[in-house]
């Protein structure tokens, strides 16, 4: 028996483009005009362990994409009764239109599903969805939700 590999977003991704037949972007240095850099894996590593664990990362298909791919960070979160749900969505379309970064929000009976990425990042995650699911989190304290 062999020990499990440690992860590596890198090679996540590099295997799921290799999948669909697709080649993996390379991670810029800096951003072209209008974008946004994305997290290499280490600053991505980091980040997530400030998060509450209940966030993942999720990897789709999506043919806008260059890389054929689109990464996001996503988290359910339980609420005490529906009605508590639906202000949990509130509050955090509220957050999403303070900081102009707007999230994929799913309210089904007391869970809200948060879906966030940086289109202007190419579908890769940023510093902003990292702050953002950050916030998020402290909202979700506030409010009670699990």
């Amino acid at each position: 028996v062999t020990a499990p590999r440690p992860f590596s977003l890198e090679r996540l991704l590099a295997d799921v483009a290799t999948a669909v037949g697709s080649q993996p972007a390379a991670a810029p240095t800096a951003a072209p005009p209008g974008r946004v850099a994305p997290l290499d894996a280490a600053a991505l590593t980091t980040g997530l362990a400030t998060l509450d664990p209940r966030w993942r990362i999720d990897i789709v298909l999506d043919p806008r994409r260059a890389s054929g791919l689109e990464v996001a960070l996503v988290a359910e979160l339980r609420s005490a009764s529906y009605a508590r749900a639906a202000d949990l969505a509130h509050a955090v379309a509220g957050l999403a239109e303070a900081q102009d970064h707007h999230p994929t929000l799913v309210h089904a009976r007391r869970t809200v599903t948060v879906r966030v990425t940086t289109g202007a990042g190419g579908g890769r995650l940023t510093a902003r969805d990292l702050a953002f699911a950050q916030v998020v989190d402290d909202l979700a304290r506030e409010l009670g939700a699990q």
